[in-house]
């Protein structure tokens, strides 16, 4: 049982340590990787539900004197691992599209995609038509509406343009252009948003 305790133990810690470090690279491809928490998830949660089974036995264990006062170490260094590892900033989805957005895409050609699109005016609920229009300014911008193999959604508002990704199923994420000085999209809450140029920001929905 010490030994599935130790095992149980290290599977927990590796598979929380990925679901904290895949948003960031999730971030950077402007993308979901859907398999990996999918996987990764179901593991360490029959590793923990193992830890506990496995700490319960050894504890017993040790009180009768059957077992050695270490397996406790053990017990107890996993709880506080987990608070730290979940704890820790580790950089986030935000923090991935920022970065993307900062490395791979002027600040000029955000202002110009801006500018078209508010001639444009596009109505992205019509994907088929949307799709073709996407297509077609690709060419034209190539770093704008090229940051995820999948095709974006450009939507116009009163104070803001954005190109984002997603659906209401499972959010909406990407970048806008304003010219206010604030972030405007009211509902976002402070930490799933970020400034990257004066004027624009990466942001990840939560509806």
């Amino acid at each position: 049982m010490s030994k599935t305790l130790h095992i149980s133990a290290t599977i927990t810690i590796v598979c929380l340590l990925v679901m904290r470090v895949v948003p960031y690279y999730e971030g950077l491809a402007f993308d979901k990787f859907w398999s990996i928490p999918m996987g990764v998830l179901p593991v360490g949660l029959i590793a923990f539900f193992t830890f506990i089974v496995s700490a319960i036995s050894c504890l017993i264990a040790v009180v009768k004197k059957q077992k050695s006062l270490n397996h406790l170490i053990v017990m107890g260094l996993l709880p506080i691992l987990v608070v730290a590892i979940y704890k820790f900033p580790f950089p986030s989805y935000i923090d991935g599209m920022h970065k993307t957005v900062q490395d791979a895409l002027p600040l000029d050609e955000i202002v110009k995609l801006s500018i078209e699109a508010r001639e444009i005016n596009p109505k992205w609920t019509n994907y088929e038509e949307h799709d073709k229009l996407i297509e077609k300014l690709r060419t034209k911008y190539p770093n704008a509406l090229n940051l995820s193999h999948t095709p974006p959604r450009i939507g116009v508002s009163d104070n803001h343009v954005s190109v984002f990704y997603g659906s209401a199923l499972v959010k909406h994420w990407g970048y806008l252009f304003t010219e206010s000085d604030s972030f405007p999209i009211e509902h976002i809450p402070e930490g799933m948003y970020k400034q990257v140029y004066k004027g624009v920001w990466v942001y990840h929905d939560i509806w």
